[in-house]
């Protein structure tokens, strides 16, 4: 049995700082099917500290997505890997009293659609092409803590409006 009487917050303050920032380009002006195209990159940056070690927890330092597609009217493709650097989890309560932290991670994946009519749209999405695990260790990298395993998975769906 678990009773909560009261919340307890951190009274120190803490100061976070970050850069995020985002490119996005048509290549409209490309010959052919690679005027469908197109591609987007976005990079995040954040960095935080206080007094007595306070810092914004669950967060990793840096994260990018690289994203390509190709769009017409009947045809949708979509290819995205996202990567997040190592991301330290809040509280000591580990064997060690280490804080547990998550490595480094990247996935890939991708998503698709089949238009043939107004009415009709089919549709298929694989995520984790790449097949990542998320991975967490106890303050030294070799006392592994847990590790979460989805492996590929895929989705196939048909839409039909009336």
């Amino acid at each position: 049995r678990i009773t909560i009487n009261q919340i307890v917050n951190n009274p120190d303050a803490i100061t976070v700082n970050g850069l995020e920032f985002q490119i996005q380009q048509r290549f409209d002006f490309l010959p052919g099917f690679l005027r469908n195209t197109g591609g987007v990159f976005n990079y995040t940056r954040v960095r935080s500290g206080g007094a007595n070690g306070t810092k914004l927890y669950n967060v990793a330092n840096d994260t990018y997505n690289i994203i390509g597609y190709y769009e017409d009217s009947l045809v949708q493709l979509r290819m995205a890997y996202n990567h997040a650097s190592e991301i330290e989890l809040a509280g000591g309560s580990t064997f060690t009293g280490s804080a547990s932290r998550v490595r480094p991670r990247g996935q890939l994946d991708f998503s698709g659609a089949l238009k043939p009519s107004k009415w009709l749209e089919l549709r298929l999405e694989v995520y984790n092409i790449t097949n990542s695990r998320r991975e967490e260790y106890e303050g030294d990298p070799r006392l592994n803590r847990v590790a979460d395993f989805d492996g590929r998975t895929g989705a196939l769906s048909v839409t039909v409006k009336f």
